[in-house]
């Protein structure tokens, strides 16, 4: 068997070289969700960029925005799953909210939350398949939902800082 430092040499610029060639920026993953948003009839929506915001990606369903955190980057592979979850899901609630005639279903009942977020899960599934590692990072996500409504932000984040990324802890 190869020693670390041989199996780091030979296989680290392959799997560098497909990081790189998968992974888009925050300009191309905007203007990707412009088409998107065009291609879906959202006229009076636009996609921008925010320095301060928890979250990859955010629906601001009251003033009609995608939210994009600056210097983001994101897996090409993975834009179909984020587009089906907000703007297929979120974005697309806010407007069949808005045909409703109680205005209030556009910005979504309390406790609908959960609901909205398993049909999101639901859609990227549809749409791209079972994504396991995405499935344990939701799956999770989905428990610290649960979790806040007996507990306090302290009390959510300790307990997703040690099952998912960092920066999800805090979205």
């Amino acid at each position: 068997y190869p020693t670390p430092e041989e199996t780091t040499q030979n296989y680290w610029p392959a799997i560098k070289e497909n990081n790189f060639v998968d992974k888009i920026d925050t300009a191309e993953f905007i203007s990707l969700f412009k088409e998107k948003l065009v291609a879906r009839h959202f006229n009076k929506w636009v996609v921008k960029a925010y320095p301060q915001l928890s979250a990859n990606v955010a629906v601001d369903g009251a003033r009609k925005v995608i939210k994009v955190r600056s210097h983001s980057h994101f897996r090409r592979s993975h834009i179909g799953r984020i587009m089906a979850h907000e703007i297929d899901v979120h974005a697309q609630r806010v407007i069949n909210g808005a045909n409703q005639s109680l205005r209030c279903f556009s910005t979504g009942l309390a406790g609908s939350l959960f609901t909205e977020e398993g049909l999101a899960v639901i859609a990227e599934e549809t749409l791209d398949g079972v994504d396991f590692k995405a499935l344990n990072r939701l799956l999770n996500i989905i428990k610290a939902i649960d979790y806040s409504r007996h507990g306090g932000f302290s009390e959510v984040f300790n307990f997703l800082k040690d099952r998912v990324e960092p920066n999800v802890a805090w979205s």
